[in-house]
């Protein structure tokens, strides 16, 4: 039993036969779509004349945010999985919307996750180019997918996403939310108007 917006958790946990391999599928995707963007980064460093970073201070910040991205990506998908019956993949995308769990700090927790794990790459690797792309990437997120994105998941799910993009924001809200408890467990009489 979920919230009328069918929020709660779903009756069944596992995912189809179909589900699964979108869930593979999608998983090798991105990562050889970030390993391309880190090699093409890299090969950018060795073609051209940009500085590389110090050696010394920024290699463990950059594996922490390295192992803080894959941990965000794995913890994202997994709530997708778990409240939302579906995956990151469009083969097999959620049957509902999805506002728990880090979802209620983040519209986007894919997208910082992939962003963080470049960052950190760029960091291990002192590489000035995979910086580079990781900027260029946030950018055509921010002013080209996300607006096609949203106006998709507004089409989608009408109000109820526009009530979330109202409380939640695009990128990530490290500010606690009172509320979480009580709208996961009450539904939409606890959620304060005012957010």
């Amino acid at each position: 039993m979920g919230t009328p917006h069918g929020l709660g958790p779903p009756e069944a946990l596992t995912l189809t036969n179909q589900s699964r391999k979108a869930l593979i599928e999608g998983i090798l995707k991105v990562t050889a779509v970030l390993g391309l963007i880190i090699s093409i980064g890299v090969a950018l460093d060795w073609v051209s004349l940009l500085p590389r970073f110090p050696s010394g201070p920024f290699v463990v910040p950059g594996v922490a945010l390295l192992l803080a991205g894959m941990a965000l990506e794995a913890y994202s998908t997994s709530i997708l999985w778990a409240l939302g019956n579906g995956t990151p993949n469009p083969e097999s995308p959620p049957d509902r919307l999805v506002t728990q769990g880090i979802y209620a700090r983040s519209r986007n927790p894919l997208y910082v996750a992939r962003l963080t794990i470049l960052a950190g790459a760029a960091a291990v690797l002192q590489s000035s180019g995979v910086a580079l792309l990781t900027v260029l990437l946030y950018l055509c997120i921010e002013f080209v997918l996300l607006p096609r994105e949203e106006r998709r998941l507004a089409s989608r799910y009408g109000e109820p996403y526009r009530a979330y993009c109202q409380r939640t924001p695009r990128w990530l809200s490290l500010r606690g939310r009172r509320a979480d408890v009580n709208e996961e467990s009450s539904g939409p009489s606890a959620r304060s108007p005012e957010r």
